[in-house]
């Protein structure tokens, strides 16, 4: 077989980036298929620059005194192999996004952009689709922009059907209203509890572990419960219902914790003073179904368990008076809250009530 290049004749199969596993085609059709689902999450100070190499914005200070831009990058993790295996992509894009704009939340800020990286061994076009159509659905629901991101096809590096997702948000906040207070937390302080809406997206390697070990089907209902279903359910996005709060509740939101990997323990005391202690009473609140279900599986301890998981608390309000009403306007926002506990002097850390025994962190 011969093949000529510039008059010369040349001899074998020419070489393409395709045979050696990378389509750039196939994905730019892609993109440009779901093109009208991301212009569709523009607002007013993105400019329409499709063709750049990078993404612009007009950042709105007109509105703020002294604006602080907030960032944050987080994926989604191994939930994302369970939703690719059984094809449930279509609210990946509400994981994604949440991980991020829950995170930039806790500083009080305003998610203004979205960018995501996609990557994978062999990019099949109509996953990477809906996983793009589901992050700027996701991105309607906070007002914030899908302007950009990354797209890659490394077979190298992945294999098989395999894909990561990440995400990168950018926000705003005044600077007067930066959270948390640190110098306004203090003994006193009421703790409010916001439900998850389950396991969201994090301890699935050991979600994924458990139903490998003790072979558990996720094709069967458990209890009456759909387990891929309640494994699957996307995180809650917060921004939309507590950002209206803290305009209201300025003075008495003093900080928020997102709930995430290393559970309550390990995201509450990032937000305390060194000489304050959080306890916590988790009779308080009803603790949903899957989290006892993967303790009695996985035969964990109530201390792993609050260790990995967010134990049905996807977020946690310090509040200085006002309590009351916090939590009757999360209630009238359709959250499920609770006065989950309060802070006092002590090693800083978390104290959490178990029955007849107080687990230390």
């Amino acid at each position: 077989m011969f093949w000529k290049e510039d008059g010369k004749k040349r001899k074998g199969k020419a070489i393409t980036y395709s045979l050696s596993g990378v389509s750039i085609n196939k994905v730019e059709r892609a993109l440009e298929e779901v093109k009208g689902y991301i212009v569709s999450t523009y607002k007013p100070y993105v400019f329409n620059y499709w063709n750049s190499f990078a993404s612009v914005i007009k950042i709105p200070f007109q509105e703020y005194k002294n604006p602080l831009i907030i960032t944050s990058t987080d994926g989604v993790g191994t939930k994302l192999i369970i939703a690719l295996k059984h094809n449930r992509l279509d609210t990946i894009g509400d994981d994604l996004l949440a991980m991020n704009v829950n995170d930039i939340l806790t500083a009080g800020a305003k998610p203004l952009i979205f960018m995501d990286y996609f990557a994978g061994s062999k990019i099949d076009p109509e996953v990477y689709k809906r996983v793009i159509i589901s992050i700027a659905n996701a991105c309607k629901k906070v007002d914030c922009s899908l302007v950009g991101g990354e797209t890659a096809e490394m077979p190298g590096i992945y294999r098989g059907k395999e894909i990561d997702l990440v995400g990168f948000v950018v926000g705003i906040v005044e600077e007067e209203n930066l959270l948390p207070k640190m110098d306004r937390i203090k003994e006193g302080n009421v703790l409010i509890g916001v439900a998850s809406s389950g396991l969201h997206s994090n301890g699935y390697s050991l979600v994924r572990y458990i139903l490998r070990k003790k072979r558990i089907s996720l094709k069967k209902k458990i209890d009456g419960y759909d387990l891929l279903e309640e494994i699957l359910r996307p995180t809650k996005i917060y921004p939309p219902v507590v950002l209206p709060l803290l305009e209201k509740y300025r003075d008495n939101i003093l900080g928020i914790a997102h709930i995430t990997g290393g559970g309550i323990p390990g995201n509450l005391p990032r937000i305390l003073p060194k000489n304050i202690q959080a306890e916590i009473d988790s009779s308080s609140w009803d603790i949903p179904w899957i989290f006892k279900f993967f303790i009695k599986k996985g035969n964990l301890t109530w201390k792993e368990a609050f260790r990995v998981f967010n134990m049905g608390i996807g977020l946690i309000l310090i509040v200085s008076g006002r309590a009351e009403e916090i939590l009757i306007d999360l209630k009238d926002l359709g959250e499920k809250a609770y006065i989950i506990g309060e802070l006092n002097k002590g090693e800083r850390g978390v104290k959490i009530a178990w029955k007849e025994n107080v687990l230390e962190f």
